[in-house]
């Protein structure tokens, strides 16, 4: 696998996680010593069905939670250190699942200057910051709307600008496109495009293949422990781990399972229908 370039930003050595530290066997274990390295500038997904671990994962990385056990660095620097001098939140934003779990005040513009106040930025700059997070999630225009009345999709970028609006260099999403319809998945997915090139790092869960297909890589998280890593491609060719973690082969692949099943020798790394169309026209075109 073609690793991506950019130096590593965090990394999880040998991390275990429990809930009850005094209980803390491999039986009652959350995170099982997981070893993962994320690079700057690359957008990683974290796939696993309900109860796999992949929140409890993402809420070590932006440090709401601690590790039993292991070591978690950022840059080099362990975690903890960062929190000690508060540091820590002036470089990593977190989006909930539910954005109502961090959404403070009942006007948008108040509450997206929530946090960019916190951190202690000049009104003139902090107003830029606002502007400018409302308009790269598309929200420029609902700066005096009331909270409450936006869609549960609006609201998720409400809180999403809050946390673009303090700058932070990673944005770490969980299940970004809960809540949302079809539309509203696409315009997230474009607005994380965007801020990967603009070179944030991002981290997402996600409950489906499907929905991480546009990220750089997958670790695919069974009862605590990473069970398999790689670029979406080679993820969707190992079937029986994708069945054992508990997760739906996504659609095209099932699709393209099917074909060879009927002895079309289409390559189950095939992404699309037009990939399908494609090799289907070639096959034709070379028998005729």
């Amino acid at each position: 696998m073609k690793r991506p370039h950019g130096r590593p930003y965090f990394q999880f050595i040998e991390v275990d996680f429990c809930h009850s530290p005094m209980h803390n066997g491999s039986d009652n274990l959350v995170i099982k010593k997981v070893n993962l390295e994320i690079r700057e500038g690359e957008w990683i997904s974290i796939v696993g069905k309900s109860g796999s671990g992949k929140t409890t994962l993402t809420r070590l990385l932006c440090g709401l939670l601690s590790a039993s056990k292991g070591e978690i660095l950022i840059e080099g620097t362990n975690i903890e250190e960062l929190k000690k001098r508060g540091e820590l939140y002036r470089k990593v934003g977190y989006l909930f699942s539910n954005p109502e779990n961090q959404i403070v005040y009942p006007i948008v513009d108040d509450d997206v200057s929530f946090g960019p106040a916190n951190l202690g930025l000049p009104n003139d700059q902090m107003k830029t910051s606002v502007e400018e997070a409302l308009r790269m999630v598309g929200l420029k225009g609902y700066e005096k709307k009331a909270v409450t009345l936006l869609s549960s999709g609006e609201m998720k970028k409400v809180a999403l600008a809050g946390i673009l609006a303090m700058n932070p260099k990673v944005l770490i999403l969980d299940e970004p496109f809960l809540m949302m319809d079809q539309k509203g998945v696409l315009e997230m997915v474009d607005i994380l495009k965007m801020l990967r090139g603009q070179g944030i790092t991002l981290v997402s869960t996600m409950s489906s293949l499907e929905e991480a297909a546009f990220s750089d890589r997958i670790f695919i998280i069974k009862e605590g422990e990473i069970i398999l890593e790689g670029g979406f491609r080679e993820i969707i060719s190992k079937r029986e781990v994708i069945e054992n973690a508990g997760l739906n082969i996504p659609k095209m692949t099932r699709l393209i399972y099917r074909l060879r099943e009927g002895g079309m020798q289409i390559p189950v790394e095939v992404l699309d229908a037009d990939e399908i169309a494609d090799y289907l026209l070639n096959s034709i075109n070379m028998k005729s």
